[in-house]
């Protein structure tokens, strides 16, 4: 008798003691899109097309694809090569264009429209930036990476090395790369990095796109706990067979055990949750939905393990787990309760302004704030300008209407602000910018949160908004109080903010615009008289505004495309940011003069771009030398002309000339 209760305590103990201590964690996915915006993307892929549309196709193309099977995937885009000229040689631009998040397929498209490849290609800072700062919280998210390129890195970097200290460490998927050229020593650069898939043509477009989803969709099907039960399922359950049975005399004829029917749970339809009246009421507690009883089955799953390496009998494990299609965990995220259900559009979501002020149920407690001195002042960030060079110190003779205060030596400035809270389960933070005259902002600055009495950082994070322009809500932030600072050319500083537990802590900050205006890199002083530029607010509809290069105009925070009517064009894509002085370095230009004194018709001139020159000019060379002088940047040009200007079907002959600041290069065409 007491053998029978020692086997059923042994038995007891392997078949259910073995069961995790709790339910892990859901976690989310996101997919980061590492862009090729080098000069070598502006050349012709296929007819009429060059290979930066095509990777933009190749993207739209994915993330269609992908939502297909989860449409709770979030994307991001970070490019590098694209903000700085190949002639800098700049080996650290690259940047983060599109932040995460989900049914951003839209606002995807519209941003690789307004980008430009012109420069080189740091592929392993990219990667490694995009480590750092791209994929924070593996605590939350899976995260994966997909490389769109169509060469290898430029810069001297170790691609190899980046991936196996940083990268394996924080993704869940091996990454895949997106070759646009068949060259085979790129497949041998990125052996170790992942994938690599071949794209040369229109065909090879779905067959990339397919392959990259196939290898994503057991993983993105699967919730976090399908995957660790099928995992115990596994490796678990064999360890029932090392169960020694010395005394019972097992009967001679085999016999399969029997299969316990299965346990099917009656599934009450969930109920419908109320409609919101408006966006300041709580989430009713109506999905009645207990999160300790997530290990309860939604059917009864039945897998046949054979064993044939440790027995010749096959064993039937039977567990419960959830079906097939992806079962959410849900999450009590504070967006889901100011904002009404998220509809897919196909164009940029408007500007949503949220409520100043609430009324709810619980009352809540609204106080206005004037900003004092912070305790301890957080060491600002340094300015980084739209330029290769690093911002000039303050001018002691600065030209009129200009503000020269340089980011390095300015205190930080203290902004208003005004504190909302609603008692809720968890603790989070949400942060409001606005005018102060009504209007909201949805731009992305980085946000640090510090201590006041020893200035050390507890949490770095950067403010987003979802689809209706609700700021996403910052969770595992310890109560106390903190100044918080928008880093960047903003320099903004709120100081002694109180993060009270069991609130829903909504700050709303007043922020100011942003100045933008023009200097010669090497000459600050001097106006920039001989240009102007053109400049349009990326995302949102509207008018293109004119500004002369001499003038410092204010503009609204957000992402911005300027063309500077350099020869060639000058594109630039910049961020004005709150409140801050931008200005945009401009190199003084060169000269060209044509010497002929003999009609040559006319000719056409190429830029170089990387490693190839761009055609961008046609002038007429009549033989009067007045007229063929022309002002260009500098930098390496060629010169395209026929020799017998009365045959215009003859082969165009080149010549190639280099173009200094200041200076005058004269050519003769001969």
């Amino acid at each position: 008798m007491r053998f029978a209760r020692l086997l059923f305590v042994v038995c007891f103990s392997v078949f259910f003691l073995k069961a995790p201590a709790q339910v892990e964690e859901e976690k989310e996915q996101r997919i980061l899109l590492l862009l090729d915006g080098s000069s070598s993307m502006l050349q012709p892929w296929a007819k009429d097309e060059v290979r930066f549309k095509t990777a933009g196709k190749i993207i739209a193309s994915l993330i269609d694809s992908i939502y297909k099977v989860n449409n709770q995937v979030e994307f991001g885009l970070r490019v590098y090569g694209h903000q700085h000229p190949a002639q800098d040689n700049n080996c650290f631009d690259t940047k983060r264009e599109v932040m995460y998040s989900k049914d951003n397929l839209t606002q995807m498209e519209l941003r690789l429209e307004s980008l430009h490849p012109a420069g080189v290609s740091p592929i392993a800072y990219s990667i490694k930036e995009a480590v750092e700062n791209d994929m924070p919280d593996t605590r939350h998210y899976n995260y994966s990476l997909i490389l769109i390129t169509d060469g290898g890195e430029s810069c001297g970097g170790n691609i190899c090395d980046v991936v196996r200290t940083l990268l394996e460490k924080k993704i869940n998927f091996k990454p895949y790369i997106v070759s646009l050229v068949d060259y085979a020593p790129l497949k041998e650069q990125y052996n170790c990095m992942g994938s690599y898939l071949l794209v040369t043509q229109t065909s090879d477009i779905p067959k990339a796109v397919g392959t990259i989803v196939d290898g994503y969709k057991k993983i993105l099907t699967l919730t976090t706990r399908d995957k660790k039960l099928l995992q115990q399922a596994a490796v678990s359950a064999p360890s029932a067979l090392k169960v020694n049975i010395p005394t019972f005399k097992v009967p001679q004829t085999k016999q399969e055990e029997p299969v316990p029917t299965p346990v099917v749970k009656q599934q009450a339809t969930p109920p419908v949750p109320k409609p919101k009246e408006t966006p300041a009421k709580e989430i009713p507690a109506t999905p009645q939905i207990d999160l300790t009883k997530q290990t309860q089955p939604v059917h009864a799953k039945e897998y046949l393990i054979s064993m044939e390496s440790r027995t010749r009998f096959p064993y039937r494990i039977k567990y419960e787990t959830p079906s097939f299609r992806t079962v959410r965990v849900p999450v009590f995220k504070a967006p889901i309760e100011q904002a009404p259900p998220v509809v897919v559009v196909q164009t940029p979501p408007p500007v949503v302004k949220p409520p100043v002020t609430q009324p709810a149920a619980k009352p809540k407690d609204t106080v206005a704030v004037v900003a004092k001195p912070p305790v301890a002042k957080p060491k600002p960030k340094k300015d980084s300008i739209i330029a290769v060079t690093k911002p000039p110190s303050p001018h002691p003779q600065p030209k009129p209407k200009v503000v020269t205060t340089s980011a390095e030596t300015a205190k930080p400035k203290l902004a208003k602000f005004t504190v909302q809270r609603e008692e809720t389960k968890e603790t989070t933070l949400e942060i409001y910018f606005t005018d102060g005259k009504g209007k909201f902002y949805q731009t992305n600055p980085q946000v640090i949160l510090r201590n006041p009495k020893t200035n050390a950082e507890v949490k770095k994070f950067y403010r987003t908004v979802n689809a209706t322009g609700y700021p996403d809500p910052q969770e595992n932030i310890p109560p106390g109080t903190y100044n918080l600072t928008v880093t960047g050319k903003s320099n903004l500083l709120v100081p002694n903010i109180e993060i009270k537990p069991n609130n829903k802590n909504k700050y709303i900050i007043e922020v100011g615009k942003a100045s933008l205006r023009f200097e010669y890199e090497d000459d600050p002083t001097q106006p920039v008289a001989e240009y102007a530029a053109r400049i349009k607010k990326n995302f949102e509809p509207g008018p293109v505004g004119k500004q002369l290069c001499t003038q410092e105009v204010e503009y609204e925070p957000g992402n911005y495309h300027i063309e500077i009517n350099t020869l060639p064009i000058d594109h630039r894509s910049v961020d004005l940011e709150f409140g801050a002085e931008i200005v945009i370095k401009v190199e003084k230009p060169g000269y060209v003069q044509f010497t002929n004194t003999n009609n040559i018709g006319q000719v056409t001139l190429y830029y170089q771009l990387g490693d190839q020159f761009v055609n961008f000019y046609k002038m007429d060379i009549s033989g009067d030398p007045e007229k063929q002088k022309l002002r260009l940047q500098r930098g390496n040009y060629r010169v395209g002309f026929r020799k017998f200007a009365s045959s215009p079907t003859s082969a165009q002959e080149m010549k190639d000339f280099n173009v200094k600041t200041n200076l005058t290069t004269e050519i003769e065409i001969d």
